[in-house]
């Protein structure tokens, strides 16, 4: 397994993600499929497990834990996360840390992350009655984290303020990023502003939560007209690392030969050309024909709703680009984001519009946001067809 440096340690290039572990045709975790994976991965150098307290709803830290138990300690690296959110709550940091340890049966996590920093956690993870990132700081002090981050779906706006007020305590970031979503949901954006800061990326949904290797029959001969002879998931994972920041790629893994397929790759060295590169995006601009948004922040300012509008319209265009079945992580933030169906609440007033540097018909969006919420799934429904899904993926934050 390739190898790349973090500080003064060197980790895979890719890691196993545990957000969608392989099923029971009952819908429960394949236990013995999970330790035969999880040795075959140790076996390959895959030592980084990443997990998280929501996965698989509160299941994936434990089985997970139990597979690697037969190894040292020190062999491999183990990736936790504080929820932050968790439904429509703040936990309170201590208690779930000491939950997590005790169920992983560990004294530290290797790696531990603040999960989704977006407008509603920032204002949480910023408070400091709640003291959470003080918390995290004072237990890597302790060595029980050895590094911390953080993971983020949320706007580079948002973003920027978050390491503005705590960038010098953050270690990595975690973000979505595929060549789909790097104008969709702004990866672009959380790339340089990361580089920037000299910020180690992680990289999680490198198939678009699965979309980009189940593509269209249509789309899958645009791709292989624009780059031959290679598959969807090389193509993918081959993008990601033709960027010099990017450290190390966080893949689900939901079945053995998913697996294996992906360990080949990444022992091989191959890079895209400089050709294939361009190939690819020009296929991301065929795929996504989304609304174009800059994020410029005014339309915030002059809602009398005060609803995270540029929030709303990567989501619906993430919606627009999937089926529901391949829009859950969209779904959940939908739901997280606006408990209650609260965009109800729009007057329609079209301010938004007027200041809109794009004329953007913001209103209708907001509708038709509104609308798919009132026909999306409850919560528990999501997590139902999300845990029961064998599609390539990572974390999604709650």
């Amino acid at each position: 397994m390739r190898t790349v440096k973090f500080e003064n340690i060197s980790l895979p290039r890719l890691a196993f993600g545990s957000r969608r572990l392989p099923l029971n045709e009952d819908g429960t975790i394949n236990v013995p499929m999970v330790e035969a994976m999880v040795d075959y991965a140790m076996e390959k150098g895959v030592n980084y497990f990443n997990t998280g307290y929501t996965f698989h709803r509160k299941k994936s830290e434990k089985i997970i834990a139990s597979a690697l138990s037969k190894y040292p300690r020190e062999s491999y690296f183990l990736a936790d996360s504080y929820p932050g959110y968790y439904g429509k709550e703040i936990r309170e940091p201590e208690q779930i840390f000491e939950e997590q340890l005790e169920k992983c049966g560990v004294k530290y996590f290797d790696f531990y992350r603040l999960q989704n920093v977006y407008g509603r956690s920032f204002e949480a993870y910023s408070d400091l009655k709640l003291g959470i990132v003080d918390y995290f700081v004072e237990q890597r002090k302790k060595g029980r984290i050895k590094h911390l981050g953080f993971s983020t779906h949320g706007s580079p706006a948002i973003v920027e303020k978050f390491l503005d007020k705590f960038g010098s305590e953050m270690e990595f970031a975690q973000i979505e990023m595929n060549y789909a979503c790097w104008a969709l949901r702004q990866a672009e954006k959380k790339y340089e502003l990361f580089t920037s800061r000299n910020l180690p990326i992680f990289i999680m949904e490198p198939m678009h939560g699965g979309k980009l290797s189940h593509l269209s029959p249509e789309d899958e001969s645009v791709l292989k007209f624009c780059v031959p002879d290679r598959t969807p998931q090389e193509i993918s994972f081959r993008w990601i690392e033709s960027f010099k920041n990017v450290k190390m790629i966080i893949s689900s893994m939901s079945s053995f030969n998913q697996l294996q397929q992906e360990v080949a790759l990444f022992e091989k060295k191959d890079r895209l050309s400089s050709s294939e590169i361009k190939n690819v995006e020009k296929f991301a601009s065929h795929l996504i024909k989304g609304i174009s948004c800059d994020e410029c922040g005014f339309c915030i300012e002059n809602c009398p709703c005060s609803f995270d509008i540029p929030s709303i319209i990567d989501l619906y265009n993430d919606i627009k680009f999937s089926s529901l079945n391949k829009a859950v992580s969209a779904a959940i933030m939908l739901h997280d984001r606006f408990p209650g169906n609260n965009l109800h609440r729009c007057f329609h007033c079209g301010v938004c519009s007027l200041m809109c540097s794009r004329k953007i018909d913001i209103p209708k969006i907001i509708k038709e946001v509104s609308h798919m919420l009132e026909h999306y799934p409850e919560l528990e429904d999501i997590m139902k067809l999300r845990n029961g899904s064998n599609e390539p993926d990572e974390d999604v934050a709650v």
